[in-house]
């Protein structure tokens, strides 16, 4: 058990979730268990769930036009992200980038009030439903009544006589088996002067009145015990409360019998629960029950501040989109770990190990993982490195068309120790020796045949009767074809021997015979 009350099993990782099925041998410490499951959930919601939203599909796993796709890693947070890709900016659907926007929103709202001096409290607004209720009607029920709460006369004088200078709206939803979906709003208020507990309790009474009031006159019903819980929480509790949101603060907090008791958020599953459970059981039920909660939700803000707060507290307003445009930016506090290829990103992406990937370049940059760990992950994904001056590694696939012949000398295989555990056969040949002379016989093929070409052009300069330019033409189109079979011969022997050595690799990775050296940096 961790200190923040999550379960944690004997390997270090968190127990229960359906990401914890990738086993890549390797301890990661708590923090990074997060960062892999955001990406986990990520390829969950946009691979399974929502394949159509092409803005989601992108999200992080397309480079920007003409850019690299680096990884850097932050002095000040002591993690490595990846830099130049596209961002899809959803607040409900996306577990990086909604995290990333309400963690944002959350420190800059912890700095305006670091200092102030008055009370900050948050309440939660919830209006009665049913289970066979869809998820729009209950939400429109307690929008049209929170709605109709927030702008009367009465409302505003409460604020006055409690000093409420401003508050911070935030939807949150989850969903349970009994009650069905559960919408609710939780609000930050913030007053100039300091409340006692008997001033917080009596305007909890009264608010308590006026939504009970509001709820019916919209149609609806709000209980008058439980529809408006008030409490006076520590100011930085209250504060990352409101502004919670994301994997942190849900799939890796949770287990089933902590959902069902939690009254506050209707004993129910949070959205990325709901996905997380969808992976892990392959139930339709949580499909469909998350697409639905995004259907009602996209397209809407998860955080709003009342008018003039910003300015009260000399905040400086941004929208998601100046906020998302600093993601991945902090040149002063960042260096440059690693380059990656395109083809080498593309391959990460399609094995679903972004998060793992950038894990094992956290813990290498860390110095809590051994380089043999870091080469033998890599080159399970069909990866090798090469290593610049300054100490950056540039990433490529094992099956990058570079037009060079690779040989097993350049990956730090033991090939005695690789012959311990196989038996060489034709099919896969530990040196490639036969492979890499056809290949290189062939090569030898499409160069000379491409000097005939060259000759047969010149010849046709210094002919001038129509059956000598037939025969050259003749001779032009058996020797053109000719070069076409060759270079086709030529592709199939190259991948052959691109996969035969990628299979050493890999089986050379799996059984430990990957030399333990330190990356050379040099």
């Amino acid at each position: 058990m961790t200190d923040n009350g999550h379960q944690v099993g004997e390997s270090g990782q968190v127990e229960g979730l359906s990401w914890n099925n990738y086993d890549i041998h390797v301890h990661f410490e708590h923090d990074q268990d997060r960062r892999r499951a955001k990406y986990h959930l990520q390829d969950v919601i946009t691979g399974k769930i929502l394949p159509a939203d092409s803005r989601l599909a992108l999200c992080l796993k397309r480079r920007r036009t003409g850019l690299n796709v680096n990884v850097v890693y932050s002095n000040k947070s002591k993690q490595s992200h990846y830099k130049n890709l596209w961002l899809c900016e959803s607040s409900w659907a996306c577990p990086i980038c909604s995290g990333y926007k309400e963690g944002k929103r959350r420190k800059k709202m912890s700095s305006a009030l670091a200092d102030w001096k008055g009370s900050v409290f948050m309440g939660v607004f919830t209006v009665q439903h049913k289970r066979a209720d869809s998820l729009a009607e209950v939400k429109g029920r307690l929008y049209d009544a929170y709605g109709h709460f927030a702008s009367g006369r009465r409302w505003k004088k409460i604020r006055e006589s409690y000093s409420i200078i401003g508050n911070v709206v935030a939807n949150e939803v989850t969903w349970s088996e009994d009650n069905g979906w559960h919408p609710h709003r939780h609000v930050l208020y913030i007053s100039e002067r300091v409340l006692s507990d008997q001033e917080i309790g009596q305007f909890e009474a009264e608010i308590k009145e006026l939504f009970y009031k509001s709820a019916k006159a919209k149609g609806g019903y709000s209980s008058m015990e439980v529809g408006v819980k008030v409490t006076a929480r520590d100011k930085d509790e209250a504060i990352g409360y409101c502004y919670k949101w994301g994997v942190e603060y849900e799939v890796l907090s949770w287990n089933s019998k902590q959902a069902n008791r939690d009254e506050e958020h209707g004993g129910g599953y949070g959205p990325f629960e709901l996905a997380d459970l969808y992976a892990s059981t392959g139930d339709q039920k949580y499909r469909m029950l998350f697409r639905e909660y995004y259907e009602v939700y996209k397209g809407r803000d998860r955080t709003t501040s009342s008018k003039g707060l910003e300015d009260r507290l000399n905040m400086e307003h941004e929208t998601d989109a100046e906020i998302m445009s600093t993601f991945g930016k902090d040149e002063q506090d960042e260096r440059l770990a690693g380059v990656l290829s395109w083809d080498a990103f593309k391959l990460i992406g399609q094995k679903h190990r972004r998060g793992e990937f950038l894990e094992i370049m956290t813990a290498f940059i860390r110095q809590t993982i051994k380089t043999a760990d870091v080469i033998n992950f890599l080159l399970e994904l069909g990866m090798r490195v090469s290593n610049y001056d300054d100490g950056v590694v540039m990433i490529k696939s094992l099956l990058e068309r570079d037009d060079a012949i690779h040989g097993i000398g350049e990956f730090d295989i033991d090939v005695g120790q690789l012959l311990e555990h196989i038996q060489a056969d034709d099919r896969m040949r530990l040196t490639g020796d036969d492979l890499q002379g056809q290949v290189k016989n062939l090569v030898e093929a499409v160069e000379y045949n491409a000097q005939v070409i060259d000759a047969i052009l010149d010849l046709q300069a210094s002919y001038t009767s129509r059956g000598d330019l037939q025969t050259l033409s003749e001779w032009s189109k058996e020797a053109r074809d000719h070069e076409r079979w060759l270079e086709h011969k030529f592709d199939i022997l190259k991948e052959r021997h691109h996969n035969y050595l990628a299979e050493c690799i890999m089986l050379g990775a799996m059984v430990g015979a990957v030399q333990d050296r330190k990356l050379d940096r040099t």
